[in-house]
């Protein structure tokens, strides 16, 4: 897997073998509420209705070698905020990873409160040529059965331009959507080996956009980012 591994992004979804679990549980107890750890043993290490629980990948800001840092979102609420836990899990244990492109196809399993916006989207993404995926809340509710949406929940996708994609008509398309079903839609724009940026902040007049990497977050020139885009 090291090798496939290489081309891993953010929000990419990792499945790892029993001892990459047992050692994503170890790395993260030490950090989680007392009263939250049976919780966390089941979000990381049992099967809800059969369907474990991927990781997610997160910015890699301090690289261990050998691991690749995730972290594992409950469809629970722990003061306010859903749990999270940040963690990682050894490079050797990693079984298969879905990228939220391959999510957004699995057409079968969309969420049944998301199939008529999901469906539109789909539609727009042909009409404008680009790649659109599906992560966040939405993709997790799809990949376990589990409760991730509530009322009002984001739909989170990730955007990335093919060759001759219209971006603007893209973009004003979902925010049609968004008014027809009542449904936000957040969309970020994938720059290749360079990060994500929010497609409204790419598209607005703003000079600079915060661009989210796989190391790190920083705020750079949007003139320069699309410079190197050429």
């Amino acid at each position: 897997m090291d090798q496939a591994l290489s081309k891993v992004n953010r929000h990419d979804f990792v499945y790892a073998d029993l001892s990459g679990r047992l050692y994503a549980f170890g790395y993260s107890k030490g950090e989680c509420p007392k009263t939250w750890l049976p919780h966390l043993e089941e979000l990381i290490l049992e099967r809800p209705a059969g369907s474990p629980v991927p990781a997610i990948v997160r910015r890699q800001e301090k690289p261990e070698e050998g691991n690749l840092q995730v972290g594992f979102s409950s469809w629970l609420f722990h003061q306010g905020s859903r749990f999270r836990v940040p963690t990682a899990l050894p490079l050797t244990t990693v079984e298969r990873v879905l990228t939220p492109y391959e999510i957004l196809k699995m057409e079968a399993r969309w969420p049944a409160a998301l199939t008529s916006v999901l469906a539109e989207v789909r539609k727009q993404e042909e009409r404008y040529q680009v790649a659109v995926g599906l992560t966040g809340a939405a993709a997790m509710e799809l990949l376990t059965r589990k409760p991730y949406l509530h009322e009002g929940s984001d739909v989170d996708l990730i955007v990335d331009q093919k060759e001759n994609g219209d971006l603007e008509g893209f973009f004003s398309a979902c925010v049609f959507l968004s008014r027809q079903f009542d449904r936000p839609l957040d969309l970020e724009l994938q720059l290749p080996d360079i990060g994500g940026v929010k497609l409204a902040e790419w598209l607005s007049d703003q000079k600079t956009v915060l661009v989210k990497g796989f190391q790190r977050a920083e705020i750079r020139l949007k003139a320069e980012l699309k410079e190197n885009r050429k």
